[in-house]
């Protein structure tokens, strides 16, 4: 039995149904980025994005981290949030 032929638009359906898509809106189902960077780490050869994620998550939580030490320091001297 012989493959069938694929046509250029049965290939770009394939290929996008296996990259990741854009949440509509903020309330929809979306994957963490700790998640999405296993994700390309462990489904290519190419790690060059898995590394830009990783920087992407590592700036977040330092980002969350100095907001929250300042916010504690404001806190802490007995200013209002």
């Amino acid at each position: 039995m012989a493959n069938p032929v694929q046509t250029p638009a049965d290939i770009d359906n394939r290929i996008h149904a296996l990259v990741a898509q854009i949440p509509p809106n903020l309330m929809a189902s979306g994957r963490t980025l700790a998640i999405h960077m296993y994700a390309l780490s462990s489904e290519s050869l190419n790690v060059g994005p898995a590394y830009a994620t990783g920087v992407v998550l590592l700036v977040v939580v330092a980002g969350i981290n100095m907001l929250s030490a300042q916010l504690a320091k404001k806190i802490a001297k007995g200013g209002t949030a």
